[in-house]
This record gives structure tokens, sequence and C-alpha cells, in this order.
């Protein structure tokens, strides 16, 4: 457990990024569930923030 715990607090913004990835993916699949009908456009929008934050991540 402390070894996670300080794993975490050295690449503290790679994980604010993953955090950021899994809320969007939450969300994109609380949309899935309400409205299939527009499935391939969430998948693309995830898909396309998702190589944004990496970039973003990348360029850091």
């Amino acid at each position: 457990m402390a070894n996670e715990e300080v794993n975490r607090n050295k690449k503290g913004k790679v994980s604010a990024f993953d955090i950021i990835i899994e809320i969007i993916i939450i969300i994109a699949g609380i949309i899935i569930i309400l409205y299939p009908a527009i499935i391939g456009w969430v998948i693309g929008i995830v898909l396309v923030i998702y190589g944004l934050l990496k970039i973003i991540n990348l360029l850091r």
C-alpha cells in the first residue's frame, strides 16, 4: 500500500491524465447506455480526446 502511494506521488501529472481519461470513458459509457443510437459518435469523440491528452502528455 505505501509503495503504491509513493509511486502515485512521483508521477502526479500522469495519474491526473489517467483520471481524466477514466472520467471521459465513464461519461461515454453512460451516454452509450442512455442513447445507443449515437454509439459511433461517442466512440469517435472519446478517441479524439484520448489522443489529444496523450499528445499533451508527451509534449510535457
